[in-house]
């Protein structure tokens, strides 16, 4: 069995949809894809364990709606604004993703972030 290095990875989840433009007396006119990402946080696992796992394990995808938490986007796409209304969405979709972290966050950030025995596995294998 091949031994893997641990590292910080940073795990969230995006939601891809469709965006229903509607015109006069409700007739849909348009429909566009769109998606948002959310919910990020950082774990310290393996570089080769699913993604899936270790933030299903710890948290869930916020909620079928998109419009919930307005604000909490890490990004969305151009077509996406806070003034549609649920309504707008249609055929929402969740995937579990990671970002390429360039830097490692700070100390104090993963501290508040992290789950507590995996911070405290961090920390030891960074003071070596």
């Amino acid at each position: 069995m091949r031994n893997t290095a641990k590292k910080i990875r940073c795990i969230g989840y995006k939601q891809t949809f469709n965006i229903n433009r509607f015109g006069l007396f409700g007739k849909l006119i348009k429909q566009d894809t769109g998606w948002v990402t959310r919910g990020f946080h950082y774990f310290y696992i393996d570089e080769n364990d699913n993604i899936e796992d270790a933030y299903l394990s710890r948290y869930r995808t916020a909620n079928d709606y998109v419009i919930v938490g307005w604000g909490d986007w890490y990004e969305s796409s151009d077509n996406v604004n806070i003034m549609m209304s649920d309504g707008c969405f249609s055929n929402i979709k969740f995937e579990i993703i990671e970002l390429d972290l360039k830097t490692i966050p700070s100390v104090k950030t993963l501290f508040k972030d992290m789950d507590g025995e995996q911070f405290k596995e961090w920390l030891k294998s960074e003071t070596r």
